[in-house]
């Protein structure tokens, strides 16, 4: 038989200190969680009887309320037992409990969304959001059955997003399509649809060639050269794009999280920069070049603990709190790095990305082997950092065409 048991999940304590109740359905050594939106403080929750203690101003009316979802869950299990079309498992239980009908790919594209939020994978989180409030602007504000989904559907949702109000460009749309992609793959391997059911098995995405930007290191010394008044934002916005370009094309999200126990002394490499990147999980060692360390000399840190740059004020009480505070920050940044790039006349959207996208460049063209570009950039393969490249080749091409035209001919010495 199914268990059911509200539990306070500390881990996911809340600025306040508040912690929220979830109910845990367990059956078959499989568990799904279910929020109840009853939130206290650990001091004012009673684990043993799975109650409010009477500490709480509210006791009364948030086990009342307790009492009801359990009631509901219990129906819930009822039903699924009775329904011989549907197997008894943790998640058909949850499912049956929050209504969700799986049939609607709206409703499942909700599900997935909440499945990427359990797991803190804020960035996710935010741009399959956004399609889904594409996906409900293109229909109506019913349900939207998956075998509506097929190739005719894609085609008129492409041009939907071609016009007002979103003028999406042909890769933002390629991008869009590929998150709705992965949902409905998503559906078919939970058996939610059939696999035929896939529109994407005979629906070609399209995707045109981008070329990234970049700065010269021409470029990027005129930056370097503009008088700046210390501690101001465009100060600040400049250190950190010129320690991310000198430290290998270091990402913003661990620029904001590296502390000074980051920095290891090396008895052969000098002062070496040690962190676990964000976005892969991948360990990464690179060596603090002079310029680089210049710019930490500017951040004075005297604890282990400390961060090297002032970009996160404090301690977040999760994952996904601290994520949605760096994306805030990125926006504040690259919005002073346009202003950087006006003042140093770069006629280039300049954002903190372009540090990687430029470190990469520049020690392309200096000879540095694709191997040794790849592990500074800490891709998991080579054939990443080969895609990764590819936007840079025009430059090479160029340089390759106007050397065998502009050169010395030896053929008849």
């Amino acid at each position: 038989m199914a268990k059911l048991k509200f539990v306070l999940r500390e881990q996911k304590q809340r600025e306040d200190g508040t912690c929220p109740v979830y109910l845990r359905i367990s059956h078959d050594r499989k568990t799904r969680f279910i929020a109840t939106d009853v939130q206290v403080q650990p001091s004012q929750w009673n684990a043993d009887k799975q109650e409010v203690r009477k500490n709480h101003p509210n006791d009364t009316r948030y086990n009342d309320h307790l009492e009801r979802e359990k009631n509901k869950a219990q129906d819930a299990i009822i039903a699924v037992k009775d329904d011989h079309h549907t197997q008894l498992t943790a998640k058909n239980i949850k499912e049956r409990i929050t209504g969700a009908d799986l049939k609607d790919a709206k409703a499942y594209y909700e599900k997935f969304l909440n499945f990427l939020k359990e797991r803190e994978r804020h960035w996710d989180y935010k741009n399959y959001k956004v399609v889904l409030n594409k996906l409900k602007a293109f229909t109506d504000d019913g349900p939207l059955p998956f075998t509506h989904i097929d190739t005719d559907f894609l085609r008129k949702f492409e041009t939907f997003l071609k016009k007002k109000p979103y003028n999406n460009a042909p890769n933002t749309i390629y991008k869009n399509l590929k998150y709705l992609r992965r949902v409905i793959r998503e559906a078919v391997k939970e058996k939610i649809i059939p696999m035929e059911a896939n529109p994407f098995l005979t629906y070609e995405l399209k995707k045109e060639p981008v070329t990234k930007d970049k700065l010269s290191m021409q470029q990027i010394q005129k930056m370097e050269n503009l008088e700046l008044e210390p501690d101001t934002w465009v100060w600040h916005a400049r250190n950190f794009w010129l320690f991310s370009f000198y430290c290998g094309g270091i990402r913003f999200s661990d620029v904001c999280r590296l502390r000074q126990e980051n920095i290891k002394e090396d008895s052969d490499r000098g002062k070496i920069l040690e962190y676990r990147m964000g976005k892969t999980g991948k360990f990464k060692s690179v060596k603090i070049l002079p310029q680089a360390l210049e710019i930490l000399n500017r951040y004075p840190t005297t604890k282990p603990e400390d961060r090297l740059f002032p970009l996160l004020e404090k301690e977040y009480p999760s994952h996904w709190d601290e994520q949605k505070h760096i994306g805030s920050k990125n926006a504040l940044v690259n919005k002073y790095l346009k202003t950087l790039a006006d003042k140093a006349k770069i006629d280039v959207n300049l954002t903190f990305h372009l540090a990687r996208h430029s470190y990469a460049d520049f020690v392309r063209k200096r000879g540095m082997d694709l191997y040794s570009i790849s592990k500074t950039l800490g891709h998991s393969d080579l054939k990443t950092t080969e895609a990764y490249l590819k936007s840079f080749d025009e430059d090479t091409v160029d340089s390759a065409l106007e050397q065998a035209f502009n050169g010395k001919d030896t053929e008849n010495e």
